[in-house]
């Protein structure tokens, strides 16, 4: 039942936060650039003032806030801005649906062969004995 238990679409992305609007323009072109992570923090950060901040990660469009509001393509998205600091997202690879491995699967698996024994066993007992309902005693829970 591998079909059951699949991650949806994915993004390998980087959300990068800017905290300095001055340099905003900047760290886009440097971003735009292909530098790596480590390359635009040492650039832009110094030892008293941090002017970007950035977390990359393979996000969910769920998962995230910014990466809800990104477009799925490869690439810059637009700033959000939000106060002082501007926060952009840099797509760098949409990852289609895949199967989940079994240990990112197991509690899943677990409930659904707990929830299929569960209505077999309430079948045997069904066919096994007879049950009458006592509407009296049903009305009197539901008030």
């Amino acid at each position: 039942h591998k079909l059951n238990y699949r991650w949806g679409e994915k993004a390998k992305a980087s959300i990068v936060t800017v905290n300095n609007p001055e340099m905003l323009k900047k760290i886009r072109k440097y971003s735009r650039k292909g530098k790596s992570i480590e390359e635009i923090t040492e650039h832009f950060n110094t030892d008293s003032t941090i002017n970007v901040t950035i977390t990359e990660g393979i996000f969910t469009k769920k998962e995230n806030n910014y990466i809800k509001k990104a477009k799925w393509k490869k690439g810059l998205n637009d700033n959000i801005v939000e106060g002082d600091k501007t926060t952009f997202v840099m797509i760098h690879k949409i990852v289609p649906p895949a199967p989940k491995t079994l240990n990112e699967a197991k509690g899943l698996i677990t409930a659904d062969y707990q929830n299929h024994l569960e209505t077999e066993w309430i079948k045997e007992l069904r066919s096994k004995y007879d049950f009458k309902i006592n509407k009296n005693a049903l009305e009197s829970i539901k008030e």
